[in-house]
């Protein structure tokens, strides 16, 4: 008896695998690339400031913590820790430096073109280009 409920049970589960190959469509993933597929494409408006030598400096923190935290010796943990919150920072300063170095380049372009605009234009628009020029030029000498 229990061995009919098996052979009929296995009999149902093939079907049912041969039916979800033939009707559903799927992708076939090999081991060896795995970790080379993302699972999202990275926006090019995400992260404008981000360069190279940003990744550089991501992968050497991102290794040292991986190093810390695989490391079994004590004395030696103190030491990996210790480097791991160098890089750390070092790559916190980097980022904050090329955040700010962009917004400078942003705010500088956005000016040139007030300038330009303000050279076009006249009248009401003109005063209003110009107090809005006066508050970027008063939030960029107060940022620098």
């Amino acid at each position: 008896m229990q061995t009919d409920i098996d052979i009929a049970y296995d009999s149902w589960c093939k079907t049912v695998k041969h039916e979800m190959y033939d009707k559903l469509s799927f992708n076939t993933i090999y081991p060896d690339t795995i970790y080379s597929i993302r699972k999202r494409s990275p926006k090019p408006w995400c992260k404008p400031w981000w360069n190279d030598n940003l990744s550089i400096l991501f992968k050497k923190v991102h290794q040292a913590e991986r190093d810390w935290l695989k490391c079994n010796d004590r004395a030696k943990k103190i030491v990996l820790k210790h480097e791991y919150v160098l890089l750390r920072k070092h790559f916190g300063k980097e980022v904050q430096s090329c955040k700010r170095l962009h917004w400078y380049k942003t705010q500088k372009s956005y000016w040139l073109m007030l300038t330009v605009v303000i050279k076009k234009g006249s009248g009401r628009k003109l005063e209003k280009l110009v107090l809005y020029q006066t508050v970027i030029k008063v939030y960029l000498c107060k940022l620098y």
